[in-house]
């Protein structure tokens, strides 16, 4: 629902690919149950319990915190690397976590 929201808000302001008509650069931010494969983007917001969220902390997914996206699989499981560790995580709690795109794996390479 959320990324519905996004999607409307970016194509109603004419935003493509990240920027303006005029060429300029937005700062976008989307669930991370629709990043792709390969993408790293740092997490802006959770919502979740505090039972989920105390979890994620443990395992050192906080806001701020800088992932990559694996690996999406067809059934909603996400494999996601942070700080060098993959963690497997839901498609239900990929969808409580908002996220800024910070690139792709291959740009860094």
């Amino acid at each position: 629902m959320l990324t519905t929201v996004l999607y409307r808000i970016v194509h109603k302001n004419g935003y493509v690919n990240g920027r303006t008509k005029a060429g300029r650069e937005v700062n976008i931010r989307v669930v991370l149950s629709s990043v792709q494969a390969d993408e790293s983007v740092r997490i802006t917001a959770m919502w979740a319990e505090d039972e989920v969220r105390n979890a994620l902390e443990e395992i050192g997914i906080t806001e701020a915190s800088e992932i990559r996206v694996k690996l999406k699989t067809f059934d909603g499981v996400f494999v996601i690397e942070v700080k060098g560790r993959c963690i497997l995580i839901d498609e239900e709690v990929a969808q409580r976590m908002v996220v800024k795109k910070i690139g792709r794996r291959a740009e860094y390479a």
